[in-house]
């Protein structure tokens, strides 16, 4: 395919699936905010949606509207990240990554925790669960961006028939047990698992850290920066905290320190850094058909846990913290 018949198509698919809501209310924020034309706001995204192969929504997320035009060819955008992705990962294999509790039964000594998968199992398994498993994660087996996910307990229903209904109703079929994590993770906000996402690259059987990100909540059980969560960035060689973290909002809120815990964010070591990274490392090798990985990992009282793997991993968290478009990383072997 012609890189011409190539951008056209990516830029139809663009014009399909975008959120002409949020695109409006995204152009009126940096018009007033740019005080530019709305009409040279559009023009400008779709122009550039064409010349480099990014959504409607990369344009906000990645702030090409902030930036001298030449620096944009820099970025890895919707595009380009959905070509290397095909490349680089077998749509068979990547179903462990799209299905929650095959991940779970794949990689069970990286996981570290308990799962239970309500499709498959009776009523009176599930309730032999519960009995050690009080508190509780319930999720959906596919979805991302922490979309319907519930941190639940066993007493905050009437009886286990409600609490089974619940399940069904919500289509909570995945069940999991709670994580505790690392006291350092808390204290940066309590009432989500604050998790690291590093992406990897497996090339001849090497594994490449391609960059990292900590992830941290706003107050809810997620930490997804889709959900409102921020993200700053992290140093791979050293587990530090090398920048301000920022929400994923047009607006792009920064903060050195949590804004509702005051927890300090930039500068802050992460703990068991070395043995986050040998467990990326090692988690790569695992399915090699899948060969980029964007691995979330919680980090708990006695060392790293991984929360999920995803093989189409977003370019926004990637590159956004780091204020740099990073695709010359793609190519690089």
């Amino acid at each position: 395919m012609s890189s011409v018949v190539s951008k056209m198509i990516y830029f139809g698919y663009f014009l399909k699936s975008a959120n002409y809501k949020e695109l409006r209310q995204n152009i009126n924020f940096v018009s007033k905010e740019k005080e530019v034309s709305k009409i040279k706001i559009v023009g400008d995204f779709l122009s550039s949606s064409i010349k480099y192969e990014s959504s409607f929504e990369d344009y906000f997320d990645l702030r090409f509207f902030d930036m001298p035009k030449g620096e944009r060819k820099n970025y890895a955008t919707t595009g380009i990240m959905k070509q290397y992705h095909t490349q680089k990962n077998q749509k068979k294999e990547a179903e462990y990554f799209r299905n929650k509790f095959l991940f779970s039964e794949k990689f069970p000594s990286y996981t570290k925790r308990s799962f239970l998968q309500t499709d498959d199992v009776s009523e009176e398994e599930i309730a032999k669960w519960f009995v050690t498993h009080e508190s509780f994660i319930a999720k959906p087996l596919s979805g991302q961006v922490g979309k319907g996910v519930e941190k639940l307990s066993v007493n905050d229903f009437e009886s286990l028939n409600t609490l089974i209904t619940y399940l069904k109703t919500n289509k909570l079929n995945l069940l999991e047990e709670v994580i505790d994590q690392h006291e350092d993770m808390s204290s940066l906000n309590p009432t989500s698992v604050n998790t690291v996402r590093v992406m990897t690259d497996l090339h001849n059987d090497k594994v490449r850290i391609l960059g990292a990100s900590l992830r941290i909540g706003m107050g809810g059980i997620v930490d997804n920066m889709a959900a409102g969560g921020i993200a700053a960035p992290v140093d791979p060689e050293t587990g530090i905290v090398s920048g301000t973290a920022m929400s994923k909002s047009v607006k792009r809120e920064i903060y050195s320190e949590h804004p509702i815990t005051g927890a300090a964010i930039t500068g802050i070591q992460l703990p068991y850094w070395e043995e986050v990274l040998k467990m990326v490392r090692a988690a790569a090798l695992v399915v090699p058909e899948v060969k980029s990985v964007g691995w979330d990992v919680a980090i708990t009282p006695n060392g790293p846990a991984i929360i999920e793997g995803n093989d189409n991993w977003d370019k926004v968290l990637w590159q956004m913290p780091q204020s740099k478009g990073l695709k010359y990383m793609l190519d690089s072997k």
